[in-house]
């Protein structure tokens, strides 16, 4: 049994990554970058109206998963900001932590804030009908400053 189970382990490692010469090979990456908002909702499936504040802004990458999510990524480094939209009722910001949530209300629109112990947020995120829109940054935001930008993208899509 222990020789089965060893034999398995081993199996699903080398098939999920493995080297072939110098070019490593593993899970292909689901994004596609794309050229603008109306390419990435294209390929996503989904529609996202920007506020002016973000469509303005020059630093905005453009990315999709096929028929499931859209993302903008805004800002670099530090700075950045990222705002998805995709199917399912579930939390799809990418940042797993150990935050407390709490509900509330913006723009008459109920979201989940995941706050810190120091006050601070990197996700805030809410269901529309069969879907998940959430905002997350790189590193911790004021929730005032989170909530902020929420606003403007709840506003923008009603």
């Amino acid at each position: 049994m222990r020789n089965i189970l060893t034999l398995i382990i081993t199996a699903t490692l080398t098939a999920c990554s493995c080297n072939s010469g110098n070019t490593r090979v593993g899970i292909a990456n689901p994004w596609t970058d794309c050229a603008n908002l109306s390419e990435a909702q294209t390929i996503a499936g989904r529609t996202l109206r920007l506020p002016e504040e973000i469509a303005e802004n020059k630093q905005v990458v453009y990315r999709a998963m096929q028929g499931n999510t859209l993302e903008l990524v805004i800002g670099t480094n530090d700075d950045e900001i990222r705002l998805r939209r995709s199917t399912g009722k579930a939390d799809n910001s990418g940042v797993y932590d150990s935050s407390n949530e709490r509900q509330m209300s913006i723009s008459g629109q109920n979201v989940t804030l995941r706050e810190n112990e120091d006050g601070t947020t990197q996700v805030i995120y809410w269901f529309l009908a069969d879907e998940t829109v959430s905002i997350s940054s790189r590193k911790p935001q004021p929730v005032e400053q989170l909530t902020e930008l929420a606003r403007l993208v709840i506003n923008a899509n009603k």
